[in-house]
């Protein structure tokens, strides 16, 4: 499936978006589909083991909760 869409740009965007798209000799169509492409598949935020290999991570803090005086006691 294909979707067309349309978008309005201001002239200095649209001139530097030609430019580039030409020096890569790619159509205009061609730059914008890469272009959001590469934006879309960068990930914001880290996945879950890349978060949980630092988390709990402090200078100066004991390496695991649990010795912590009081911890867990409710």
């Amino acid at each position: 499936m294909q979707v067309t869409i349309s978008c309005k740009m201001a002239d200095e965007l649209a001139a530097q978006m030609d430019a580039t798209a030409a020096d890569r000799g790619v159509s205009r169509s061609e730059f914008i589909r890469h272009a959001i492409h590469a934006k879309l598949s960068r990930r914001k935020y880290p996945t879950k083991e890349e978060f949980l290999r630092y988390a709990g991570i402090v200078k100066g803090r004991p390496r695991h909760a649990s010795t912590i005086e009081g911890f867990g006691n409710v």
